[in-house]
């Protein structure tokens, strides 16, 4: 039992929350693919259902807070042939944008209680208790709270590393390795970067990722495409189930 759960406060039964779900771990390995988990100082090693720990919150905050997951499991994991695809940028219309940025709130919560090595480095300070009341209310914000953009490497390299923070114009974000996949959340009271808000979730009805190199820094990429995504009619659409 937890005695006091760091979301609701309240006793609760423990639970073995991953703070980055385990479905992309199966997704990756299902596929024939080695998903590596990389640390500074250490040899990159395999993984198999990722890192879960049982002290972020209880079973009912899991039930509650983490139902987000499965649609952007289900959205993440969407081959990217199903996207539109421009020179920088992949582009797919979605149904519940404001899910999926519920998923990326609850994600940096996560990773910032969580007492695991993986994620000492993401600490987000005050943007705790925003990141909770968005996620009680069962809302994403403002365009601006927690501002997430995804990108795509080239690599063949699936990779669950370390959050690193970036900095894109100045402003901080916490980046995570999903796979393939990189998430930019913002960590900050200052504006996006106005060559990053095309590819913002929630600025439209549409998932953005952005083509670029592993580690890159995404202004460039991004303003190479913003006015496309702005004025370009969206693709496929995925519908709602």
């Amino acid at each position: 039992m937890l005695k006091s759960c760091p979301f609701c406060k309240l006793t609760g039964k423990k639970v073995n929350a991953h703070i980055i779900p385990k479905a992309f771990f199966e997704h990756i390995s299902a596929g024939g693919s080695v998903l590596k988990q990389r640390e500074p100082g250490r040899h990159p090693k395999r993984m198999l259902v990722g890192v879960y720990d049982d002290g972020i919150w209880c079973r009912s905050c899991e039930t509650e807070y983490g139902k987000w997951d499965n649609y952007a499991i289900d959205v993440l994991r969407t081959p990217l042939e199903n996207f539109s695809d421009f020179p920088s940028a992949y582009e797919l219309k979605i149904d519940k944008p404001i899910e999926l940025k519920l998923f990326f709130i609850a994600l940096i919560w996560r990773a910032s209680t969580s007492s695991k090595r993986l994620f000492n480095n993401v600490s987000i300070g005050s943007f705790a208790d925003l990141a909770k009341k968005l996620l009680t209310l069962g809302s994403p914000g403002s365009l601006e709270d927690f501002s997430t953009i995804i990108s795509c490497s080239g690599s063949d390299e699936y990779l669950i590393a370390e959050p690193v923070k970036v900095r894109h114009s100045g402003i901080l974000f916490y980046r995570f390795y999903l796979g393939r996949l990189t998430a930019d959340i913002k960590v900050s009271s200052q504006a996006t970067p106005r060559q990053l808000q095309p590819a913002v979730i929630g600025y439209k009805g549409t998932l953005v990722i952005l083509r670029t190199k592993r580690d890159n820094r995404l202004v460039g990429s991004a303003s190479k495409v913003a006015k496309q995504l702005t004025n370009h009619s969206t693709g496929p659409t995925r519908k709602a189930e």
